[in-house]
């Protein structure tokens, strides 16, 4: 008989775990939103953890969105929609885990253990404050309106969305170019000199010896061009020039772009065997790592640009 109970106890013990977590995890428990607000009224937001923060704000003429920490640095578009899709439409489970400020270590939701996101209208006036945690017991997230005593726990994980880290908002095309747009190009790299100029949309080679006359169909034309178009950054290196001077001592690779409103530069110096370091026009308070693919495109010579040989359109 013992024995015989003991099965029955446990299969009834079983029963009601599995009555539980589905109760608690079906798809047909309560949901609600977080907060309610108008993405139109956010003109500024601040995510911290206990090691870092991030104060981003958008521009009112274009839009975009800027850090305004020590360097103006535009935000990247992705994450920005990421931020506006996902948290702004945080769903919570309707069951107050908790409203006990003992338990807000437990579940993350304090300013020591989890992430605090708050939002600015025009007038830097607060319209949310929120705390986002993740607890072990727990399969998704947790979060608390800073100034409340309710936890819920959400149906979403969006920490990646709230990081305080910088590079995670940071553009990695820092510097948009369009051949259509260009004008001609001055490169040197070593003792090469040459010039690519655009002449009733043929493009001419010349260099101090002779010019000649190419086809935008050109490879090299093609492979350099794409080069700059695929330009993106691996890493930033933010009030850094005084100790990353050197490398532009004796760079690489420097290109002028000529268009018709304005002349940029890229240099480019050797930093290690997989990464060159580049400077874009005369602003030395933001230096980018890339990889040697674009150097290599543009360090050619005179006889990559007299071949023949097309790329098919």
């Amino acid at each position: 008989m013992k024995y015989k109970t003991l099965i029955l106890l446990l299969i009834l013990c079983i029963s009601v775990i599995a009555i539980y977590t589905s109760q608690r995890y079906s798809p047909v428990q309560k949901r609600s939103r977080l907060f309610d607000i108008n993405p139109d009224d956010i003109h500024a937001i601040s995510m911290s953890d206990r090691e870092d923060s991030l104060y981003i704000k958008k521009d009112i003429g274009s839009n975009d969105w800027y850090t305004t920490c020590q360097y103006k640095i535009r935000i990247a578009q992705k994450p920005i929609d990421n931020f506006f899709t996902k948290v702004l439409n945080i769903q919570k489970f309707d069951k107050i885990l908790t409203s006990s400020p003992s338990d807000f270590y437990r579940y993350n939701v304090t300013t020591q253990t989890g992430k605090r996101v708050v939002m600015y209208d025009e007038n830097g006036t607060q319209i949310v404050d929120i705390l986002l945690g993740i607890a072990d017991i727990l399969s998704y997230g947790t979060a608390r309106i800073t100034d409340q005593f309710d936890v819920y726990e959400i149906a979403q994980n969006i920490m990646h969305d709230v990081s305080p880290i910088l590079s995670h908002w940071r553009i990695q095309e820092f510097f948009p170019f369009d051949r259509d747009g260009v004008d001609s190009l001055w490169v040197w790299h070593g003792a090469i000199h040459y010039r690519l100029t655009k002449e009733k949309e043929i493009w001419h080679y010349a260099d101090k010896n002779e010019k000649f006359a190419m086809t935008e169909a050109h490879l090299a034309i093609h492979r350099a061009f794409t080069g700059l178009e695929n330009l993106r950054t691996m890493s930033y290196i933010d009030g850094g020039w005084d100790t990353h001077q050197t490398y532009f001592q004796e760079p690489i690779l420097k290109i002028q772009i000529f268009t018709e409103n304005q002349i940029d530069s890229l240099t480019f110096g050797g930093f290690d065997d997989r990464r060159c370091i580049i400077k874009v026009n005369d602003d030395t308070d933001t230096l980018y790592f890339g990889t040697y693919d674009t150097v290599n495109r543009w360090t050619i010579t005179k006889k990559d640009f007299e071949e023949v040989f097309r790329y098919s359109l």
